[in-house]
């Protein structure tokens, strides 16, 4: 039987992606609409029960690479009228299944390397002169500030968020005056309130990797620890030969053998910093 699925609340996947499109068709799978369709695709559990008592008679899956966009961690729940909706998301192990998943590519689509070479890097001391960093800034934070509604995120009675715990090294860094932050809503703090924007002509990721080329450490911590979940600011870090300061080993599947600070203790990290 030929698949046909329709996007429901569902703008930011590969199913509505037009270049995955085409690697979707190769796998069987063509876009319908909302008349013609055998499968709905929605992000979250709570648009899934809706499109249960929309599409009764459709198969309805939720599919999301967004940690935050839907946290529920059980294979399968149900909609109106008792229907299965299969939940494929980060938490259930369904989306990401290796380390390796933002490596040169954006989630699937391999035309976005995100600034990623896949080619060996020069070694330091022919990157820079004699390896010597002297003339480079300490560290660098990267990301917009969450407000604390933001840091929680449950997911089997275990807050898996980890927004609270970078923004708190990224402002101690920044008192301490050996931390620039680029990025929104940081109040007047950042350097950057764009963050790294971008524009058509120089993309967000170049823009990125031209910030971090100038500083010795980067603040790189995921915003949610959970295994696999590695997204490119650790490969990105690398790159720019700035040591990423991360939470990613905690969760990496085998032990991933690279350079990465692991600021699990805020304080001795403070004393870090401070050195």
């Amino acid at each position: 039987m030929k698949i046909r699925y329709y996007n429901f609340r569902s703008n930011y996947s590969p199913f509505a992606n037009p270049v995955l499109r085409v690697m979707l068709e190769g796998m069987g799978l063509t876009r319908g609409n909302i008349f013609s369709k055998n499968l709905v695709v929605t992000v979250n559990s709570r648009n899934a029960r809706i499109a249960s008592l929309i599409f009764p008679f459709s198969k309805i899956i939720v599919w999301t690479h967004e940690p935050r966009y839907d946290s529920t961690a059980e294979l399968q729940v149900r909609g109106f009228w008792g229907k299965k909706i299969d939940i494929l998301n980060v938490f259930t192990g369904d989306v990401y299944w290796n380390n390796k998943h933002f490596f040169g590519r954006y989630h699937y689509d391999e035309s976005i390397n995100l600034g990623i070479t896949t080619q060996r890097l020069e070694k330091v001391e022919d990157h820079v002169s004699g390896g010597d960093f002297s003339s480079w800034k300490v560290a660098v934070a990267l990301f917009g500030k969450k407000e604390e509604s933001k840091f929680t995120c449950p997911v089997n009675g275990i807050n898996v968020d980890a927004n609270k715990i970078r923004q708190e090294i990224a402002k101690i860094g920044h008192e301490l005056g050996v931390c620039d932050i680029l990025g929104s809503n940081w109040g007047g703090v950042a350097i950057e309130e764009s963050g790294y924007s971008g524009s058509d002509e120089n993309p967000w990721w170049e823009r990125k990797h031209e910030v971090m080329s100038s500083y010795r450490f980067n603040i790189a911590l995921e915003n949610t620890i959970w295994p696999y979940y590695v997204t490119e600011k650790i490969w990105q870090s690398i790159r720019a030969y700035s040591l990423p300061v991360g939470n990613q080993a905690l969760y990496m599947k085998p032990s991933p053998g690279i350079p990465l600070l692991m600021p699990q203790n805020i304080p001795l990290f403070t004393i870090f910093l401070e050195y």
